[in-house]
């Protein structure tokens, strides 16, 4: 009668270890995968921002979120422009950090993309060029 108990308990320890395992392999996969799926997702909201916004000027619109770089996070800036050779200067308005570059050429076919490094935990960033600005927080 005993060695009939122990054989139940054995069962339970046994599901429970490979629920652990399972519990273990998804959380490996999701921190293997996180960011690639905040990537695409980043861009998606991103696209959806651009295509309802109003062109202001030759700035078409201006986007700022968090990114991760081995230890150190930083805003990424993407600003989509409507005319070619347009020069595009960004600078925080609200918050901190440093922008690179403070300014660069921009053309329609390629979105221009900023880092603000060491960013304050919240904030907001203007881009400036050809007659218009937008912002964009983060």
């Amino acid at each position: 009668m005993s060695r009939l108990c122990s054989a139940k308990g054995q069962g339970l320890v046994e599901y429970a270890l490979l629920l652990v395992l399972v519990a273990l392999a998804i959380i490996a996969i999701l921190q293997a995968l996180g960011p690639a799926v905040s990537d695409v997702f980043g861009e998606v909201v991103d696209t959806v921002q651009f295509i309802g916004s109003s062109p202001s000027g030759a700035i078409a619109g201006v986007s700022a979120r968090w990114r991760w770089w081995w230890r150190w996070s930083f805003v990424r800036v993407r600003v989509e422009v409507t005319q070619p050779s347009t020069l595009v200067s960004v600078d925080i308005i609200e918050g901190s950090g440093q922008v690179n570059p403070s300014s660069q050429t921009c053309s329609p076919e390629d979105s221009c993309v900023f880092r603000i490094w060491v960013p304050s935990s919240s904030g907001t960033v203007r881009a400036a060029g050809g007659g218009g600005e937008k912002t964009a927080s983060w």
